[in-house]
């Protein structure tokens, strides 16, 4: 794993528009004390299932050390469009659809991390909490009428 050092002042900019949670917890945990400048920016990832913050914070972090802190929210949005069209095709290759053979496709779980990366990118930039806008959201699903 590629470790690099990351400056605080970078560190705070990037998460400047946070959830004050998430912000809080990053500050905690990666920011160097006042003595020092710079400290290795990630942990590899805890073993087991990973909550919708913990995405984020991983997300965050992934992307301030390997220099996509500064994507602004609309690159990071056309990036997703390109990789939902890559789980696309995987769904076509494990459907067994016809697709061209000169085709790269990658593996299914493989585009779907990548896709919740960048929904977990973007809810960085924008100051959302995932887990809050889900909840938020199904209450308003919660009321409508389903087929």
């Amino acid at each position: 794993m590629r470790t690099a050092a990351c400056d605080s002042t970078a560190l705070r900019r990037v998460f400047a528009h946070s959830p004050v949670d998430l912000r809080a917890l990053l500050v905690a945990s990666v920011l160097p004390p006042p003595s020092s400048t710079k400290v290795p920016c990630m942990k590899p990832l805890p073993p087991g299932p990973l909550n919708l913050a913990q995405i984020q914070e991983y997300v965050a972090k992934m992307e301030l050390e390997r220099g996509f802190a500064n994507s602004t929210t609309v690159d990071q949005a056309l990036k997703l469009a390109e990789e939902t069209g890559e789980v696309c095709k995987a769904v076509r290759k494990c459907a067994s659809l016809r697709m061209d053979p000169n085709s790269t496709v990658g593996e299914l779980g493989a585009e779907l991390a990548d896709v919740l990366i960048y929904v977990a990118a973007i809810a960085n930039r924008e100051g959302l909490d995932l887990s809050q806008a889900l909840r938020d959201k199904e209450l308003v699903n919660e009321k409508r009428t389903w087929c």
